[in-house]
């Protein structure tokens, strides 16, 4: 018996992987009136499933009284058998890049899993400094944007953000729901995949879903209307192999050329003497094989331009680099010096 419950675990976890197709949308509608209701703040992305739910006491109560034929519907959406992941609030002491000074940030951590994190969730007071809300995320997030409004009625929260995917490469992902608790604990239930097969290798297509919850509160007599929506997007990208940097006089004749391995730019350049702008060439192939080149050209009104780079887990991940343009007073005093 308890070999057959592992088999039909198995089975359940490969049964929840879905093909992304287009956008899905899953939302909660008026999830309840109360004050104490756990709210849904974001998500936590996974290439692995999140084994959280109890199969095995599941199976237990609705095998019962059932023919060998009859078929076992899995309701995972079953709060009575979902289990939690709970995270734990850190503390981190970071360096600013600005005036080298450090500081401690606090924030949630699903500790000792792997994964992407991307939720807005209130951070109690600690001893030094006043509660906040807080936006967890990943370098892997990119063009991530938040917004949140406040009111006596109503009060939302909207996340937005893309995952580059490299292309050709099998990818397979979790979008798992995170949660916090009126008593602010922050926790992750078992979530529903995707799968991308190895034959996309079409630069640009994307597959997006979303998460929408509605609730309405009720404390002290006084009803609000809470909204959190997150949307993530998975875009497909062919893997940089290269990034050129070519500096351009005033003449367009080049001052000089640079080669870098994509991720490994440093994090701030000061233009050689005369660069009036820099070309920005992107190394790729594309799905026949053929050499493929994007250029983006960066002129003196810009002080930073970005490039990206595969990591290990299949992300292609964006990179900025700031740009410290000499000008024309110190060239020339440069010059003359010389």
């Amino acid at each position: 018996m308890m070999k057959l419950k592992n088999i039909l675990a198995a089975c359940i976890a490969l049964c929840i992987v879905i093909s992304l197709t287009g956008c899905i949308q899953l939302a909660l509608e008026d999830a309840g009136e109360t004050g104490k209701q756990d709210r849904l703040i974001g998500i936590f992305i996974t290439q692995e499933y999140l084994d959280l739910f109890d199969t095995e006491s599941y199976l237990m109560d609705h095998l019962s009284g059932k023919g060998t034929k009859d078929p076992v519907i899995i309701d995972t959406s079953n709060n009575k058998y979902q289990g939690r992941l709970y995270a734990v609030l850190t503390e981190r002491r970071l360096t600013d890049e600005i005036t080298g000074r450090p500081f401690n940030i606090r924030e949630f951590v699903f500790e000792d899993v792997k994964g992407i994190p991307f939720f807005s969730a209130r951070v109690p007071e600690g001893l030094d400094d006043p509660g906040f809300t807080s936006t967890g995320s990943d370098e892997a997030i990119s063009d991530g944007h938040s917004a949140l409004h406040y009111g006596d009625d109503e009060e939302s929260t909207s996340l937005e953000g893309t995952l580059y995917v490299s292309a050709g490469e099998e990818h397979t992902y979790y979008i798992n729901p995170v949660y916090q608790s009126a008593d602010g604990s922050v926790y992750i239930l078992s979530g529903n995949g995707g799968h991308m097969t190895g034959g996309i290798r079409s630069e640009g297509a994307v597959f997006s879903q979303t998460l929408e919850e509605n609730i309405t509160t009720v404390e002290n007599g006084h009803e609000k209307r809470i909204n959190l929506s997150v949307k993530i997007s998975l875009s497909v990208m062919i893997p940089p192999e290269k990034i050129v940097l070519s500096y351009m006089s005033k003449d367009h004749t080049k001052i000089l050329q640079e080669e870098y391995v994509p991720g490994k730019l440093p994090k701030s350049i000061v233009p050689e003497t005369g660069t009036e702008y820099i070309i920005v060439e992107t190394y790729k192939q594309d799905e026949q094989g053929q050499q493929k080149i994007t250029r983006t050209l960066i002129d003196k009104n810009k002080n930073n331009f970005e490039t990206f780079f595969s990591r290990d887990d299949g992300f292609c991940v964006k990179q900025w680099t700031d740009l410290k343009w000499r000008n024309e007073a110190e060239e020339t005093k440069r010059s003359d010096s010389i």
